[in-house]
């Protein structure tokens, strides 16, 4: 498990661009459950974007990013607890009357179990959280 948590550490600070962005980014699906066919037809997508750059790591993850579209996806391969699963994570940028504010909308999609999925992107969350508490120091 902690391994899984470096690499993903690893992989969203790698990621992380800086740009400006508005609001808050829809699901790809509308419903979090969703059919393993839907979930490998999304990877295909994100893959066919042109500039998402895709890598697999040794946490049976496919992770993948777009500088221009400030998103990391990342895809559970064969083997992942929660697979068949996939999180994507959106900077968003705005600016305030305090000054600029930063973000990262995440969402997810499973077509496995819910409590190991609901478990997985907890992860994230608290990845999330240290990622933006990097950025405002």
């Amino acid at each position: 498990m902690p391994q899984r948590k470096v690499s993903m550490a690893t992989a969203l600070s790698s990621c992380i661009v800086v740009a400006l962005a508005n609001g808050s980014v829809a699901p790809r699906f509308a419903s979090a459950k969703i059919t393993v066919a839907e979930i490998e037809q999304f990877r295909l997508e994100v893959e066919a974007k042109a500039d998402v750059r895709c890598k697999s790591d040794t946490a049976q993850q496919r992770i993948c990013d777009s500088a221009s579209e400030m998103t990391i996806w990342v895809f559970t391969q064969p083997g992942h607890a929660a697979h068949p699963a996939v999180s994507r994570g959106t900077m968003i940028f705005s600016q305030t009357d305090r000054g600029a504010s930063v973000a990262i909308d995440r969402s997810g999609h499973y077509a496995g179990d819910l409590k190991t999925f609901d478990a997985w992107m907890k992860e994230f969350s608290t990845l999330d959280k240290r990622q933006l508490e990097g950025m405002s120091k």
